[in-house]
């Protein structure tokens, strides 16, 4: 699974790093390291079905311990070590694109779009410029006259020339079969604050775009995050960088 290659990939970062500090917020969670590097991941707090088991016992453990929680099957776990993962990364920035990746999937009027994840901010500009567009998720969303739930991906996916998916989809181990549903897009992109940086992994794969964030200033996001803040609120603590692979 792509998950397990990008914790062998991380493994080597992660050695004599520590945790300095760790937020789980409603929207967010963030990791920073000891040499201050930061990490985000959605929290996905409407899925949660109990708290935390294990609160007030992180800071200072050893990072290779946190990262081995992106495996676990209990969300929150899982999130915590997907923000570690993505702490950890520290992509070349010689290759990248700045700005809005949907610049460079130029859709135009002969797509239909496919985006799996409530990536809402996204929703406005998609509806102006696709022929057509779902959205699909595991849970309803209101008012979205283009929702499907998740279980018909396979029934329609096939159908999108292009596909927006959702950075989460790598933690929650569904992007691999996501993908296997996408051999008829044209253009793929994985997108937002959770998607792991790691261009040596995903351009093995049929992504065009990998699109993501740096935190350029960690202790602005741990307030943010905190303060139940979210992607509109990062402001200039964040970059926005995508790698667009040629496939």
């Amino acid at each position: 699974m792509i998950v397990d290659e990008l914790l062998l990939f991380v493994e080597k970062k992660a050695k004599g790093r520590a945790i300095a500090d760790i937020r789980i917020g409603l929207k967010y969670t963030a990791v920073m390291l000891d040499d201050g590097s930061c990490g985000l991941t959605a929290t996905l707090s409407y899925q949660l079905p109990r708290p935390f088991s294990y609160p007030g016992d992180f800071i200072g453990r050893d990072v290779l311990d946190i990262l081995k929680m992106a495996k676990s099957i209990e969300i929150l776990p899982s999130i915590v070590g997907a923000a570690t993962v993505n702490a950890l990364l520290k992509p070349d920035e010689r290759n990248i694109a700045y700005g809005n990746a949907l610049d460079y999937l130029k859709i135009s009027k002969e797509d239909i779009v496919g985006i799996i994840g409530a990536l809402m901010p996204l929703m406005p500009v998609i509806r102006s410029k696709a022929k057509k567009f779902y959205v699909f998720d595991r849970y309803p969303i209101a008012n979205l006259k283009e929702y499907c739930p998740d279980w018909v991906e396979s029934l329609i996916l096939p159908q999108c020339s292009i596909a927006i998916i959702s950075g989460t989809s790598v933690f929650n181990r569904t992007i691999d079969q996501l993908l296997s549903y996408l051999s008829n897009a044209c253009k793929i992109a994985l997108i937002g604050p959770t998607t792991p940086l790691a261009p040596e992994i995903f351009k093995k794969y049929k992504i065009d775009i990998l699109s993501g964030v740096k935190v350029v200033d960690a202790k602005k996001i741990l307030r943010i995050v905190s303060q139940g803040g979210g992607t509109r609120d990062f402001g200039g603590s964040i970059r926005q960088i995508n790698f667009i692979f040629e496939n």
